[in-house]
């Protein structure tokens, strides 16, 4: 795995560096409505401009991938309390605290879910 990351990330930063080298040119940036000019070199700019799209873009898909992450909490939560109810129900069980009752109480943990939608 180590392996593969050096794969990619050498010639990555290879062609990165040579990108810098080659656009080393001044380039005047006006901050409107800011009364400032500023001179950097133009891989500076070009490169900030790659990380604040990289960074909207990860924004934007953490945000969008919330509705599912909420959903997965939620179907958590009711595996908890599922397995929850699971353990109760064995321990009920095998002490021989009446199968009877404890076969009633599946039977109407299944009439609930039959009734709650999914």
């Amino acid at each position: 795995m180590r392996f593969f990351f050096w794969l990619l990330t050498l010639p990555l930063l290879a062609a990165i560096s040579a990108f810098a080298v080659t656009n080393r040119e001044a380039v005047s940036l006006e901050l409107w409505p800011l009364p400032f000019v500023v001179t950097v070199p133009a891989f500076l700019v070009i490169l900030a401009a790659v990380a604040v799209g990289l960074a909207i873009g990860a924004l934007a898909t953490w945000l969008s991938a919330g509705i599912q992450r909420r959903e997965m909490r939620r179907r958590g939560r009711r595996i908890a309390a599922l397995e929850s109810e699971v353990q109760t129900l064995r321990r009920r069980i095998a002490e021989g605290d009446g199968v009877a009752a404890a076969t009633g109480e599946a039977r109407a943990l299944v009439v609930q879910r039959d009734r709650t939608p999914a």
